[in-house]
């Protein structure tokens, strides 16, 4: 995998925003831990709660 490496200096390579990034994908990944269903994946509310889709209309 590339990573970006900007010409000039920035705070994308910051160590502080790496140990961030870093986080936030595990954070990521725990919250969409929940949607996983044995068909594919459902809806996620903003708590992580799963939300079922209603059923199609007519």
């Amino acid at each position: 995998m590339h990573t970006f490496q900007p010409a000039f200096s920035s705070w994308l390579n910051a160590h502080a925003h790496q140990q961030w990034l870093a986080a936030e994908g595990l954070r990521l990944l725990a919250f969409a831990k929940a949607s996983r269903l044995p068909e594919g994946f459902g809806n996620l509310d903003e708590r992580a709660a799963f939300r079922p889709m209603p059923a199609p209309k007519p």
